[in-house]
């Protein structure tokens, strides 16, 4: 689903968005892979377009550009947790009042052929072997309420940890993830 999708879903339309106080808000964009590198330098060479393709910053930059937005923009690389990362990290965000609203997204773009082989090998693509995009728009619960958007969920509480105990660095330890699950469900009650 596309940021624009993700906004539209909420119930903020074209002027809706321009109202929110551009200051307060963010783009949190989680995404992993430089394959744009290797495969523009190779096809492309470099000209005035490189950077705004290889450089993560872009993602979330371009979005806020696009929108005229002014709050803070992160590119978050966390491999199979960037987005449970990003939403972590805007929940602790509004608590600050720094935010009214983020709008959250997560995708990787595969172009090297190498990228499929190797992440095939390890097990990690989807079955259709298809990329997924998501966006999803946060807010305070009050002020969502307050502008009467359309809420679709509400997250009582967030936690994110790191496996460093587990066996294989792209595997979680399931006592480090039962550890992290009860300090969440505590804090959500």
């Amino acid at each position: 689903m596309s940021a624009y999708k993700a906004l539209e879903m909420a119930g903020c339309s074209a002027g809706q968005i321009r109202t929110t106080d551009p200051n307060k808000t963010a783009v949190f964009f989680a995404q992993s892979f430089d394959d744009q590198l290797k495969v523009r330098h190779r096809v492309l060479g470099c000209d005035t377009y490189t950077l705004q393709s290889i450089q993560r910053a872009f993602g979330p930059g371009r979005l806020a550009f696009q929108m005229k937005w002014e709050g803070l923009t992160y590119a978050l690389d966390s491999a199979c947790a960037s987005s449970t990362s990003a939403i972590h990290l805007i929940c602790m965000s509004p608590l600050s009042r720094d935010v009214d609203m983020t709008v959250a997204g997560a995708t990787t773009i595969l172009s090297d052929p190498h990228s499929f082989i190797f992440l095939s090998k390890v097990g990690v693509l989807s079955e259709t072997g298809n990329c997924k995009t998501a966006a999803l728009v946060l807010k305070r619960l009050e002020g969502a309420v307050a502008h009467d958007d359309k809420i679709l969920a509400v997250i009582a509480s967030s936690a994110r940890n790191h496996s460093g105990n587990a066996t294989s660095i792209t595997m979680s330890d399931a006592n480090d993830q039962e550890r992290l699950f009860k300090v969440y469900t505590r804090s959500a009650i």
